[in-house]
């Protein structure tokens, strides 16, 4: 025992050095910010932070996205992401940065202590497992902005606690699943939880007990409760507000292909696509079509996944042995499902089109996000056909050392290029002169009438840093548009009749002088708003108030979904704290 924990100290230290290797460029420049979805991303953080320090509040609205949102609401916002601690503390980019390099080192540790739950060699499970957060899968993630991906590289850890299967480890598989969703990774809650489920039904089948589903049913009520004080918001927002997704998504088979095995992955500082299929027409197959073998549809980031052709080749390779030698159905099915998925529409009668007739599944973009668990489950198949192979030529030295040399030379080549997609992905410096007015108005974008280029949609960090609020249909906006920009010919001001004024605001909260009269407010209103001083006209896309009972009044965005879901959570950490104190020690519910 020991003697392990000596090995796997090792094996840490290695994980802590990849880590340092891959990540060290985004801190060349510590204070750079980053590119394309990064805009919309880090301003959300902002705004949550600005609620918490500036107004004491917690963050529950967010004014300044098309004129009024909700915040925790937003099924990928990250207000309540354990690491909001680093971003209280420090600069936002900082702790942007502080947790991009602690996700890479546990999605490493994660997937070791997945693959060495099979019993594998030492250094067969440490290369296999580095290559979970290093492939470009996560740069090319942290690349695009898409920083409600970052805990994905907890994904790993469900797939540990579930060979754990006792008590304390459905405890670590509803924690793990919460910190996911509350970090803003609702899409990879969703995808996990589609191959755990699928596990837990082949258990069932194999065993013939019903058993299974329970430990299942456990985990998920558990997750619901601890997480439900963001849960609620977000199926409250969902209910009123529904966004079904239509997008042309899916691998081809070149696409896959260069996904795995081309070097020459990267992220474009633009949002124009045409950019980007105009730069891959030169790649061998690959064509802006709807093809299944040589189309292509967004770009690297919604399709690199970078092996190398050495642990494509071992990745094959692992799947046909194990096939043969090992008959482990759940995890055969569970890779082939989730690679036809990754196909997405470019399959005619795929799974992908049968998920989207159901709910949730239907307001999910990117068939080729699933292809998170194709890798996980390829590392997987890396590492058995790696320790087949030490084992059959275990009396040969020579080739011992080869199989790993290779391995080594292999994972320095995945390793270089998750440092160069790093090293692209914090090009724009910070904003330094820009002056923040005393009140909130709005603007259709941002960029259009200032001299900064953010190289995203419309600027809506910048906006926020000078206190003005982006206002215009965007593409996932489902609230309707209640706002008028200072341009708008039906524009009448933040408040109107003009005899009143606006006497101070937070992000969720407006006070201004009233009398018992019809005022409007430039805001968004939704079910959640209240006030103890005015009543509602609800027929109104904006915040209109009416038999105001002070001279000065409020408005506040309290939705009760809100409070029914943190009660939940409460009574749910007071359970598992209780539950923790009169059982120190998880036995085992299934043999």
């Amino acid at each position: 025992m020991e003697a392990q924990r000596n090995k796997d100290k090792y094996t840490y230290l290695f994980f802590l050095l990849t880590t340092f290797i891959v990540c060290l460029p985004i801190f060349f420049n510590p204070m750079n910010l980053g590119i394309n979805d990064f805009d919309y991303n880090f301003f959300q953080i902002s705004v949550a932070k600005e609620s918490i320090l500036k107004f004491g509040e917690f963050p529950l609205w967010n004014p300044y996205d098309q004129g009024g949102v909700p915040l925790l609401g937003t099924s990928f916002s990250r207000v309540l992401n354990p690491f909001m601690i680093f971003y209280l503390i420090f600069p936002a980019i900082i702790a942007l940065k502080i947790e991009i390099f602690i996700m890479v080192f546990l999605g490493q540790l994660g997937s070791y202590l997945f693959l060495k739950t099979y019993k594998f060699d030492q250094v067969v499970a440490t290369l296999s497992a580095s290559l979970f957060s290093l492939s470009s899968y996560f740069a090319l993630n942290v690349a695009q902005g898409h920083h409600e991906f970052i805990p994905g590289m907890l994904i790993p850890f469900l797939f540990y606690f579930y060979r754990q299967n006792d008590l304390k480890n459905i405890l670590g598989t509803a924690v793990t699943l919460s910190w996911m969703f509350l970090g803003g990774a609702v899409y990879l809650v969703v995808i996990s939880m589609t191959t755990i489920g699928m596990f837990h039904l082949f258990r069932v089948i194999k065993r013939r007990s019903i058993l299974e589903l329970k430990v299942l049913v456990a985990t998920l009520a558990l997750f619901m409760g601890i997480s439900a004080i963001k849960l609620f918001p977000v199926l409250d927002y969902m209910s009123q507000f529904p966004r079904v997704i239509h997008d042309f998504s899916g691998w081809s088979v070149a696409s896959m292909i260069h996904s795995l095995i081309n070097p020459d992955q990267y992220v474009l500082a633009t949002t124009n696509m045409e950019k980007f299929y105009e730069a891959i027409k030169e790649l061998t197959w690959l064509s802006n079509s709807t093809s299944v073998y040589t189309g292509i549809d967004h770009g690297w980031d919604e399709n690199g996944v970078f092996l190398g052709i050495g642990f494509s080749l071992l990745m094959i390779f692992g799947f046909i042995i194990n096939l043969y030698h090992e008959p482990r159905k759940s995890i055969h099915v569970a890779f082939i499902l989730n690679l036809l998925i990754c196909f997405g529409d470019r399959l005619a009668y795929g799974p992908w089109k049968l998920m989207k007739l159901f709910p949730i599944f239907e307001s999910m973009r990117h068939a080729t996000r699933f292809r998170v668990i194709f890798l996980i489950l390829g590392c997987y198949y890396i590492a058995y056909g790696l320790n087949y192979l030490v084992k059959r030529f275990k009396h040969s030295q020579t080739v011992h050392y080869t199989l790993i040399a290779f391995c080594f030379i292999n994972l320095f080549s995945v390793i270089y290029v998750s440092n160069r997609i790093f090293s692209q992905s914090f090009p724009f410096e910070g904003f330094t002169d820009l002056v923040r007015s005393k009140e909130l108005t709005y603007t259709k974008a941002w960029t259009s009438n200032h001299r900064y280029y953010l190289f995203s949609e419309k600027g809506f960090y910048p906006a926020f840093l000078t206190n003005t609020g982006v206002a215009y249909d965007k593409e996932n906006q489902t609230v309707p548009l209640g706002v008028k920009t200072p341009k708008h010919e039906r524009y009448m001001g933040e408040i109107y009749p003009e005899e009143f004024k606006i006497v101070e605001q937070t992000n969720n909260s407006v006070s201004f002088t009233s009398k018992d009269t019809s005022i409007s407010l430039n805001r968004n209103y939704i079910k959640g708003w209240v006030s103890t001083d005015c009543k509602f006209n609800k027929r109104t896309k904006n915040i209109n108030v009416y038999h105001c009972d002070d001279d000065i009044s409020q408005v506040e965005y309290r939705p009760l979904s809100f409070i029914i879901g943190c009660g939940i959570s409460v009574v749910t950490f007071i359970f598992l704290i209780f539950m923790v104190l009169r059982f120190r020690r998880f036995g085992r519910i299934v043999s």
